[in-house]
């Protein structure tokens, strides 16, 4: 029972301790419908993220939507492992401008 307590209270301490990462790159496309990120990173690979519902997303400072994303839109993309999925749960943009 002791074990079995053990193991319990180790999964809970491991789902609550999931490991991010931050990714950077330039925004390829945006698809807000499928809530979908596409970028390239400084050594040409493109990459496509799912965007959490909940994701905070500040561009140039403020608060914005998946939508104010648009080509040549650089980012820092914190993502989570999910359900064995990349994740994005927090984008921090800059304008191309």
């Amino acid at each position: 029972m002791e074990v079995l307590m053990l193991a319990v209270g180790l999964a809970i301490t491991a789902m609550w301790t999931v490991p991010s990462a931050d990714y950077q790159g330039t925004v390829v496309s945006v698809d807000a419908e499928k809530n979908k990120i596409q970028t390239i990173n400084q050594e040409k690979q493109e990459t496509e993220f799912e965007v959490a519902t909940n994701c905070k997303i500040m561009l140039n400072g403020k608060e914005a939507f998946l939508t104010d994303m648009v080509e040549g839109t650089t980012v820092t993309i914190t993502i989570k492992k999910q359900k064995g999925k990349q994740v994005a749960v927090k984008i921090l943009a800059r304008s191309a401008e």
